[in-house]
């Protein structure tokens, strides 16, 4: 499966900018096995820099155990 995501983090609803979103991308896989229920894992890229960082955005893989929703 493929995603695209964006989101973000404001402290009050004056600093709320839809155009401020960070933006990433990535490819995962599911499986359900009967013994264990969904398992899934995921692979994002992130196109934008947050404040703090060493300007370099990166990659991360998630491992997931069950459905969420």
């Amino acid at each position: 499966l493929g995603f695209l995501e964006a989101g973000n983090c404001w402290y009050s609803f004056q600093e709320f900018n839809p155009f401020n979103a960070k933006r990433a991308a990535g490819v995962g896989i599911r499986a359900f096995l009967p013994m264990f229920g969904l398992l899934g894992i995921d692979w994002a890229w992130g196109f934008d820099t947050y404040p703090g960082s060493d300007g370099i955005s990166g990659s991360q893989f998630h491992f997931t155990i069950g459905q969420q929703f």
